[in-house]
Protein backbone atom coordinates (compact mmCIF):
# COMPACT_ATOMS: atom_id res chain seq x y z
CA UNK A 1 0.00 0.00 0.00
CA UNK A 2 1.70 3.27 -0.80
CA UNK A 3 1.13 6.41 1.49
CA UNK A 4 0.98 9.55 -0.60
CA UNK A 5 1.33 13.09 1.93
CA UNK A 6 -0.44 15.83 0.07
CA UNK A 7 1.98 19.09 0.25
CA UNK A 8 0.39 21.63 1.91
CA UNK A 9 -1.25 24.49 0.31
CA UNK A 10 -0.37 28.39 0.32
CA UNK A 11 -4.30 29.05 0.07
CA UNK A 12 -5.98 30.26 2.97
CA UNK A 13 -8.45 28.37 4.81
CA UNK A 14 -11.95 28.80 3.97
CA UNK A 15 -14.64 29.45 6.39
CA UNK A 16 -16.91 27.45 7.80
CA UNK A 17 -20.36 29.27 7.83
CA UNK A 18 -21.96 28.80 4.62
CA UNK A 19 -25.37 28.98 3.55
CA UNK A 20 -27.69 26.20 2.90
CA UNK A 21 -28.31 27.28 -0.89
CA UNK A 22 -24.05 27.68 -1.20
CA UNK A 23 -24.43 23.99 0.35
CA UNK A 24 -26.85 22.30 -2.42
CA UNK A 25 -24.87 23.99 -5.16
CA UNK A 26 -21.39 22.68 -3.75
CA UNK A 27 -23.20 18.93 -3.00
CA UNK A 28 -24.54 19.43 -6.81
CA UNK A 29 -21.23 20.33 -8.48
CA UNK A 30 -18.98 17.45 -5.95
CA UNK A 31 -22.21 15.14 -7.39
CA UNK A 32 -21.34 15.75 -10.82
CA UNK A 33 -17.86 16.04 -10.41
CA UNK A 34 -18.04 12.49 -9.16
CA UNK A 35 -20.14 11.33 -11.74
CA UNK A 36 -17.92 12.36 -14.31
CA UNK A 37 -15.12 10.70 -12.63
CA UNK A 38 -16.56 7.32 -12.68
CA UNK A 39 -17.32 7.73 -16.33
CA UNK A 40 -13.63 8.78 -17.33
CA UNK A 41 -12.76 5.26 -15.27
CA UNK A 42 -15.47 3.39 -16.89
CA UNK A 43 -14.11 4.48 -20.08
CA UNK A 44 -10.49 3.66 -19.80
CA UNK A 45 -11.42 0.05 -18.13
CA UNK A 46 -13.56 -0.72 -21.24
CA UNK A 47 -10.13 1.05 -23.45
CA UNK A 48 -8.30 -2.05 -21.11
CA UNK A 49 -10.76 -4.81 -21.83
CA UNK A 50 -10.46 -4.17 -25.50
CA UNK A 51 -6.72 -4.55 -25.31
CA UNK A 52 -6.22 -7.37 -23.25
CA UNK A 53 -8.94 -9.57 -23.99
CA UNK A 54 -13.01 -9.70 -23.56
CA UNK A 55 -15.12 -11.23 -21.23
CA UNK A 56 -16.00 -14.56 -23.63
CA UNK A 57 -12.67 -15.44 -24.05
CA UNK A 58 -9.63 -14.60 -22.87
CA UNK A 59 -9.35 -12.68 -19.44
CA UNK A 60 -8.01 -8.98 -18.57
CA UNK A 61 -4.45 -9.78 -18.31
CA UNK A 62 -1.24 -7.52 -19.94
CA UNK A 63 0.37 -9.85 -22.76
CA UNK A 64 4.19 -9.08 -21.14
CA UNK A 65 2.79 -10.21 -17.42
CA UNK A 66 2.53 -9.61 -14.08
CA UNK A 67 5.54 -6.63 -14.01
CA UNK A 68 7.57 -5.61 -10.70
CA UNK A 69 10.06 -2.99 -10.62
CA UNK A 70 10.14 -2.56 -14.56
CA UNK A 71 11.52 -6.25 -14.59
CA UNK A 72 9.39 -8.96 -15.46
CA UNK A 73 11.30 -12.22 -15.23
CA UNK A 74 11.01 -12.81 -11.18
CA UNK A 75 13.36 -15.55 -9.27
CA UNK A 76 14.15 -16.32 -5.72
CA UNK A 77 15.05 -18.80 -3.61
CA UNK A 78 13.67 -19.33 -0.28
CA UNK A 79 15.96 -21.37 2.47
CA UNK A 80 13.79 -23.02 4.50
CA UNK A 81 15.63 -24.55 7.91
CA UNK A 82 14.43 -28.00 9.34
CA UNK A 83 13.37 -28.78 5.29
CA UNK A 84 15.20 -31.64 3.73
CA UNK A 85 14.22 -31.05 0.03
CA UNK A 86 13.26 -28.69 -2.25
CA UNK A 87 9.94 -26.98 -3.71
CA UNK A 88 9.49 -24.89 -6.61
CA UNK A 89 6.83 -23.22 -8.52
CA UNK A 90 7.52 -21.27 -11.88
CA UNK A 91 4.38 -19.53 -13.21
CA UNK A 92 3.41 -17.48 -16.70
CA UNK A 93 0.45 -15.73 -17.67
CA UNK A 94 -2.62 -17.42 -18.83
CA UNK A 95 -5.32 -15.58 -18.25
CA UNK A 96 -8.08 -17.80 -20.08
CA UNK A 97 -12.04 -18.18 -19.33
CA UNK A 98 -12.56 -21.55 -17.91
CA UNK A 99 -15.21 -22.45 -20.90
CA UNK A 100 -13.08 -21.36 -23.60
CA UNK A 101 -12.05 -23.85 -26.44
CA UNK A 102 -8.12 -22.61 -26.01
CA UNK A 103 -8.92 -23.38 -21.98
CA UNK A 104 -9.75 -26.70 -22.96
CA UNK A 105 -6.51 -27.28 -25.28
CA UNK A 106 -4.64 -25.77 -22.75
CA UNK A 107 -5.91 -28.01 -20.11
CA UNK A 108 -5.35 -31.55 -22.29
CA UNK A 109 -1.80 -30.55 -23.06
CA UNK A 110 -0.97 -30.04 -19.00
CA UNK A 111 -2.81 -33.35 -18.70
CA UNK A 112 -1.15 -34.66 -21.74
CA UNK A 113 2.41 -34.38 -20.18
CA UNK A 114 1.68 -34.49 -15.84
CA UNK A 115 -0.22 -37.70 -16.29
CA UNK A 116 0.61 -40.93 -14.61
CA UNK A 117 3.45 -42.66 -16.39
CA UNK A 118 3.69 -39.25 -18.94
CA UNK A 119 6.80 -37.76 -20.01
CA UNK A 120 7.26 -35.86 -16.63
CA UNK A 121 6.38 -38.68 -14.26
CA UNK A 122 8.75 -41.11 -16.32
CA UNK A 123 11.89 -38.24 -16.37
CA UNK A 124 11.88 -36.50 -13.76
CA UNK A 125 10.29 -38.68 -11.35
CA UNK A 126 11.48 -42.12 -12.33
CA UNK A 127 15.01 -40.57 -12.33
CA UNK A 128 14.93 -39.77 -8.72
CA UNK A 129 14.75 -35.72 -9.63
CA UNK A 130 11.87 -34.89 -7.86
CA UNK A 131 8.51 -36.73 -6.20
CA UNK A 132 5.95 -35.25 -7.97
CA UNK A 133 6.40 -32.77 -11.17
CA UNK A 134 3.79 -31.68 -12.99
CA UNK A 135 1.84 -28.59 -15.17
CA UNK A 136 -1.11 -26.60 -13.62
CA UNK A 137 -3.64 -24.23 -15.53
CA UNK A 138 -5.37 -21.91 -13.01
CA UNK A 139 -7.88 -20.17 -14.39
CA UNK A 140 -8.59 -17.95 -11.21
CA UNK A 141 -5.07 -16.60 -11.26
CA UNK A 142 -4.50 -16.23 -14.61
CA UNK A 143 -1.57 -18.33 -14.59
CA UNK A 144 -0.02 -21.78 -15.93
CA UNK A 145 2.59 -23.46 -13.26
CA UNK A 146 4.75 -26.03 -13.49
CA UNK A 147 5.63 -27.07 -9.86
CA UNK A 148 8.47 -29.89 -8.37
CA UNK A 149 7.79 -31.53 -5.04
CA UNK A 150 10.08 -33.03 -2.54
CA UNK A 151 12.37 -32.37 -5.48
CA UNK A 152 16.60 -33.57 -5.11
CA UNK A 153 17.75 -31.37 -8.04
CA UNK A 154 15.65 -28.00 -9.24
CA UNK A 155 17.92 -27.43 -11.44
CA UNK A 156 18.19 -30.50 -13.09
CA UNK A 157 14.53 -31.13 -13.15
CA UNK A 158 13.62 -27.50 -14.53
CA UNK A 159 16.10 -28.48 -17.13
CA UNK A 160 15.00 -31.55 -18.37
CA UNK A 161 11.21 -30.04 -18.27
CA UNK A 162 12.98 -27.91 -21.30
CA UNK A 163 13.70 -30.85 -22.84
CA UNK A 164 10.21 -32.56 -22.38
CA UNK A 165 8.72 -29.34 -23.51
CA UNK A 166 10.71 -28.91 -26.84
CA UNK A 167 10.46 -32.29 -28.10
CA UNK A 168 6.64 -32.07 -27.23
CA UNK A 169 6.53 -29.19 -29.76
CA UNK A 170 8.49 -30.86 -32.37
CA UNK A 171 6.08 -33.98 -32.32
CA UNK A 172 3.03 -31.80 -32.21
CA UNK A 173 4.42 -29.73 -35.04
CA UNK A 174 5.07 -33.26 -37.15
CA UNK A 175 1.74 -34.68 -36.05
CA UNK A 176 -0.52 -31.46 -36.75
CA UNK A 177 -1.56 -32.70 -40.10
CA UNK A 178 -2.05 -36.41 -38.75
CA UNK A 179 -2.60 -37.36 -34.97
CA UNK A 180 -2.40 -41.07 -35.74
CA UNK A 181 1.21 -40.98 -33.20
CA UNK A 182 -0.34 -39.35 -30.18
CA UNK A 183 -4.03 -40.49 -31.01
CA UNK A 184 -3.12 -43.02 -27.56
CA UNK A 185 -1.42 -40.58 -25.49
CA UNK A 186 -4.34 -38.07 -26.67
CA UNK A 187 -6.91 -40.63 -25.59
CA UNK A 188 -5.59 -41.28 -22.03
CA UNK A 189 -5.27 -37.88 -21.82
CA UNK A 190 -9.02 -36.84 -22.77
CA UNK A 191 -10.34 -39.00 -19.91
CA UNK A 192 -8.39 -37.94 -17.05
CA UNK A 193 -9.33 -35.03 -17.97
CA UNK A 194 -13.06 -35.81 -18.42
CA UNK A 195 -12.84 -38.06 -15.27
CA UNK A 196 -11.75 -34.50 -13.55
CA UNK A 197 -14.28 -32.85 -15.04
CA UNK A 198 -16.85 -34.73 -13.98
CA UNK A 199 -15.54 -35.16 -10.68
CA UNK A 200 -16.34 -31.72 -10.03
CA UNK A 201 -20.10 -32.32 -9.22
CA UNK A 202 -20.18 -35.55 -8.10
CA UNK A 203 -21.26 -34.87 -4.62
CA UNK A 204 -23.88 -32.29 -3.61
CA UNK A 205 -20.51 -29.96 -1.93
CA UNK A 206 -19.05 -30.11 -5.36
CA UNK A 207 -21.88 -29.23 -7.17
CA UNK A 208 -23.23 -26.16 -4.99
CA UNK A 209 -19.02 -24.68 -5.29
CA UNK A 210 -19.08 -25.33 -8.73
CA UNK A 211 -22.27 -23.47 -9.30
CA UNK A 212 -20.71 -20.54 -7.06
CA UNK A 213 -17.55 -20.53 -8.53
CA UNK A 214 -19.76 -20.18 -12.14
CA UNK A 215 -21.47 -17.23 -10.99
CA UNK A 216 -18.44 -15.39 -10.16
CA UNK A 217 -16.85 -16.30 -14.10
CA UNK A 218 -20.57 -15.11 -15.32
CA UNK A 219 -21.47 -18.49 -16.60
CA UNK A 220 -25.68 -18.08 -17.02
CA UNK A 221 -26.17 -21.85 -17.20
CA UNK A 222 -24.23 -23.26 -14.60
CA UNK A 223 -25.84 -26.54 -14.62
CA UNK A 224 -24.66 -27.48 -18.03
CA UNK A 225 -21.09 -25.87 -17.51
CA UNK A 226 -19.47 -29.13 -17.40
CA UNK A 227 -21.77 -30.56 -20.57
CA UNK A 228 -20.11 -27.62 -22.32
CA UNK A 229 -16.25 -27.91 -20.88
CA UNK A 230 -16.60 -31.51 -21.81
CA UNK A 231 -17.90 -31.14 -25.44
CA UNK A 232 -14.62 -28.93 -25.65
CA UNK A 233 -11.96 -31.40 -24.75
CA UNK A 234 -13.51 -33.41 -27.01
CA UNK A 235 -13.18 -30.96 -29.61
CA UNK A 236 -9.43 -30.58 -29.13
CA UNK A 237 -7.11 -31.94 -31.63
CA UNK A 238 -3.13 -31.55 -32.94
CA UNK A 239 -4.30 -28.57 -34.38
CA UNK A 240 -5.82 -27.20 -31.29
CA UNK A 241 -2.82 -28.43 -28.78
CA UNK A 242 -0.03 -26.87 -31.39
CA UNK A 243 -1.82 -23.43 -30.93
CA UNK A 244 -2.53 -23.94 -27.17
CA UNK A 245 1.34 -24.57 -26.91
CA UNK A 246 2.87 -21.81 -28.81
CA UNK A 247 0.65 -19.38 -27.34
CA UNK A 248 0.38 -20.10 -23.60
CA UNK A 249 2.99 -23.22 -22.51
CA UNK A 250 5.77 -22.01 -24.56
CA UNK A 251 6.11 -19.14 -22.12
CA UNK A 252 8.21 -21.08 -20.13
CA UNK A 253 10.61 -21.41 -22.51
CA UNK A 254 11.10 -18.17 -23.20
CA UNK A 255 12.55 -15.59 -20.04
CA UNK A 256 10.57 -12.81 -20.08
CA UNK A 257 7.58 -13.52 -18.06
CA UNK A 258 8.25 -16.49 -15.66
CA UNK A 259 7.84 -15.96 -12.13
CA UNK A 260 10.10 -18.70 -10.31
CA UNK A 261 10.07 -19.57 -6.47
CA UNK A 262 12.08 -22.11 -4.77
CA UNK A 263 11.63 -23.22 -1.26
CA UNK A 264 15.43 -25.15 -0.33
CA UNK A 265 16.98 -26.59 2.52
CA UNK A 266 18.93 -24.16 4.30
CA UNK A 267 22.50 -23.99 3.43
CA UNK A 268 21.97 -24.85 -0.38
CA UNK A 269 20.90 -21.91 -1.26
CA UNK A 270 24.03 -20.00 -2.53
CA UNK A 271 24.15 -23.51 -5.12
CA UNK A 272 21.18 -24.05 -6.20
CA UNK A 273 20.93 -20.27 -6.68
CA UNK A 274 23.65 -20.55 -9.50
CA UNK A 275 22.66 -23.44 -10.73
CA UNK A 276 19.06 -22.23 -11.40
CA UNK A 277 20.56 -18.95 -12.95
CA UNK A 278 22.40 -21.13 -15.70
CA UNK A 279 19.23 -23.13 -16.37
CA UNK A 280 16.65 -20.21 -16.77
CA UNK A 281 19.35 -18.08 -18.49
CA UNK A 282 18.77 -15.61 -16.03
CA UNK A 283 21.85 -12.90 -15.44
CA UNK A 284 21.80 -9.10 -13.97
CA UNK A 285 18.31 -7.69 -12.82
CA UNK A 286 16.80 -10.67 -13.43
CA UNK A 287 19.22 -13.25 -12.16
CA UNK A 288 18.04 -15.32 -9.16
CA UNK A 289 18.10 -13.90 -5.83
CA UNK A 290 18.66 -15.69 -2.20
CA UNK A 291 15.53 -13.66 0.23
CA UNK A 292 16.68 -13.31 3.77
CA UNK A 293 13.45 -14.97 5.00
CA UNK A 294 14.80 -17.82 7.10
CA UNK A 295 13.82 -15.81 10.37
CA UNK A 296 10.17 -15.27 9.36
CA UNK A 297 9.77 -19.08 8.06
CA UNK A 298 10.99 -20.59 11.35
CA UNK A 299 10.80 -19.40 14.76
CA UNK A 300 13.71 -18.75 16.78
CA UNK A 301 14.97 -21.10 19.88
Amino acid sequence: MRIVCQAPSDAAPRKRSRSNASRSTAASADTAASADQAAASGAERKAQIGAHGDDAGEMRMPPGGMQRNAVAEQAVVVPVKGCDSSYLEMAVPCGLHKCSPEFAAVRLLCELLSRSEGPMWERIRGRGLAYHAGLDVLPWSGQLVFSLAECADPAAATEEMFAILRECREQLSADAASTSSLAAALSEARASTLFSLHSERSTPTAAASTAAKGYWWGIAEPSTEVEAQAAMVEEVDGDALLQAFDRYVAHLLQPGVRCTCVATPAGKEHDICASLNKVLCLKGADAACVASLPQLLVPRD
